[in-house]
């Protein structure tokens, strides 16, 4: 079976517009079809693939690399290495961003805290607590 644009849209939740900005920017080479028209045809496997797409780029991937990963997919098991290094390097970034986000929660919940205190005292707590 195959889908359009239009259908995977429906399918994936990702907006036609992404879809064909996708295509534009080369990540469905290896696994795209038309048909005489011109209209892009994906198959299942194509369907999974725009589905990790949308993982990568959540994930923060750049469009170069993903790209750069998409047709390492299309050699197949020779580029398995290279693909999990690209996967590793993500993951570490992933891993710091997250690292970060723990770091500004624990500063905005200690200047809640902060807050609570002088909402329940009534002092004026900010010139000696809170910047």
């Amino acid at each position: 079976m195959a889908w359009t644009i239009k259908e995977v849209s429906k399918q994936t939740g990702i907006s036609p517009h992404t879809l064909r900005f996708w295509a534009k920017v080369g990540l469905f080479e290896t696994f795209i079809d038309r048909d005489e028209n011109g209209v892009k045809y994906f198959d299942k496997r194509g369907v999974e693939l725009i589905a990790w797409i949308a993982c990568l780029r959540d994930t923060g991937m750049s469009l170069k690399d993903t790209k750069k990963y998409m047709k390492l997919i299309a050699q197949g098991r020779k580029s398995a290495n290279e693909r999990k290094e690209m996967l590793l390097k993500q993951t570490a970034i992933l891993k710091q961003q997250l690292t970060n986000i723990h770091q500004s929660i624990e500063k905005l919940e200690h200047k809640i805290s902060i807050y609570d205190e002088m909402i329940a005292t009534g002092k004026d707590l900010l010139h000696s607590k809170i910047h």
